[in-house]
Order: structure tokens, then C-alpha cells, then sequence
């Protein structure tokens, strides 16, 4: 069947649309490395466990999306316990949004978001490890809460010892090798592993070392 000169104009305008509708959403997809508490947690201003309560309603169209949630946990940053917040992400996956549930506990990465009616945010992203809490393994809970952070010019420790009770200068005599590296954490406290080992290509926790 021969198509007529308009209808070839037609199917030409299709195809350019078609086209155009795929790069854009190549373009616009959202595309990080894959996240690591580990590796990411320094990335950060702010590392806490909330409890999500409800999102807020948003009109249809809007770019960012925002949910009400209770510090349950602060690993970094200066927030305080059972305090309330607003979480603020993008609102759509390809804009690297994050998708939370009301009733559910996470494990957050932000950093300060560009504020609610005046009200200070809390930005995340779906580049960052957040996780649902129950999801995370006993060796990340364990890292998050040997953290030694700071919130203006007092330090504290997530776990909520002192970060000034150590036995003497914590270091990591036997924990570095070829492939791997160390951290140290004073606030593991006395008598305690406070010597984390890491592999140097992935930055994924490996085990500990005695002190």
C-alpha cells in the first residue's frame, strides 16, 4: 500500500518523537555507583534513623516530594532523638527520588534540602545507602554505631559512650595488608575491637582486629 506525502510526514514526526521521548528519558534517568554505608557515610552531613509518619500531600507536578518522620537515632549530624523532621527528595525515581513508607524505619544519608515554608529539610537520594533499618546487617549497625561525630564543638559517639574513653592511642598495628585498609574508632571504648578492616577496592567491611 503507497502512503501519501502526508502520511509519511506523519510517521516521519512519530519516529523523530519516539526518538527524542527515548534519549530524554536516558538523559534524565538516574545513574549513581551503587551505595555503601561504609563508603558513603563520610559523604553525608547528616546519618539518623527515623521513623517515617506520613508523607505530605502534594499538587500533581510538583518536583520535590516530602515525608514527616521522628528521629529515632543520630549516627552524625546535630539532630536530637525523637525530634521531627521533614525528609525531602525528588519526586520521581528518574530524578533519583526515594520512595519511603509510612510505619517504617530507615537508616537516612542527607544533607540539608532547600526547606519547607520556611521549615529546614532534609535531602536524600536514591545515590545514597539508605535502607530500611530491619534490612541492614549486624555488621553496618555495628560500623554506624562506633562513629565519632561532631555537632558544633562537642563530639559524641553514636553508640553513646564517651569518645574520650580509650585505654591509650588506638592504632592498627596488624590490620593493614596489601588490598585491605584500617580505621579506628575511639568510640569502641576499652578493651574492645576498635580496629575496622577494609577492602581497599570495594570499601566493604571485612572484619576487626584486637586490640
Amino acid at each position: 500500500m503507497t502512503r501519501t506525502p502526508q502520511q509519511r510526514r506523519r510517521a516521519g514526526l512519530i519516529y523523530i518523537f519516539l526518538v527524542f521521548l527515548s534519549l530524554s528519558q536516558r538523559v534524565y534517568s538516574c545513574k549513581c555507583v551503587p551505595p555503601s554505608i561504609y563508603r558513603n557515610y563520610a559523604d553525608y552531613e547528616h546519618t539518623i534513623e527515623v521513623k517515617v509518619l506520613k508523607e505530605r500531600k502534594n499538587r500533581k507536578g510538583q518536583l520535590k516530594k516530602y515525608y514527616k518522620a521522628r528521629v529515632k537515632k543520630v549516627f552524625k549530624g546535630c539532630r536530637t532523638q525523637e525530634e521531627k523532621i521533614w525528609i525531602e527528595t525528588a519526586s520521581e525515581s528518574a530524578a533519583c527520588g526515594v520512595e519511603l513508607r509510612a510505619g517504617k524505619k530507615y537508616y537516612l544519608f542527607a544533607n540539608k534540602g532547600e526547606g519547607l515554608n520556611g521549615t529546614e529539610t532534609y535531602s536524600i537520594n536514591s545515590c545514597g545507602p539508605n535502607k530500611i533499618a530491619s534490612e541492614s546487617v549486624k555488621n553496618e549497625r555495628k560500623f554506624l554505631d562506633g562513629r565519632q561525630y561532631s555537632c558544633g564543638d562537642k563530639e559524641f559517639c553514636a553508640n553513646g559512650m564517651s569518645p574520650y574513653l580509650k585505654c591509650a592511642i588506638v592504632t592498627c598495628p596488624k590490620c593493614d595488608e596489601d588490598g585491605f585498609y584500617c580505621d579506628t574508632s575511639v568510640c569502641r571504648g576499652c578493651g574492645l575491637s576498635a580496629s575496622w578492616i577494609y577492602n581497599a577496592s570495594t570499601a566493604e567491611l571485612v572484619g576487626s582486629c584486637e586490640e
